[in-house]
């Protein structure tokens, strides 16, 4: 399933008979810090649903099948990983 953070906000306006505007612009905004956490290099933590890590990839040679090498340079990268709590929610 693909979800969209307008659709995310519209559904909590709904079941929550809250301003829709409003919501848009408050996921918009939780996911503006989230992102801006994230990239600056910290980790997220959103207790009882799981915590992001951000960490940079070191750069490191490759070579394909045709005999091209190369320099991968280094990249940040994103891990999740669940809480105890959403583990388990889907465990039951």
């Amino acid at each position: 399933m693909i979800i969209t953070g307008k659709q995310i906000a519209l559904k909590i306006a709904k079941d929550n008979d809250i301003d829709k505007k409003f919501c848009i612009q408050f996921v918009k905004e939780f996911f503006d810090i989230v992102t801006n956490e994230i990239k600056s290099g910290e980790n997220v933590t959103i207790t009882g649903f799981g915590q992001f890590q951000s960490f940079i990839s070191p750069a490191r040679p490759y070579h394909t099948p045709d005999g091209k090498e190369g320099i991968c340079a280094e990249k940040r990268k994103i891990k999740f990983f669940a809480g105890d709590k959403l583990k388990d929610y889907l465990e039951n």
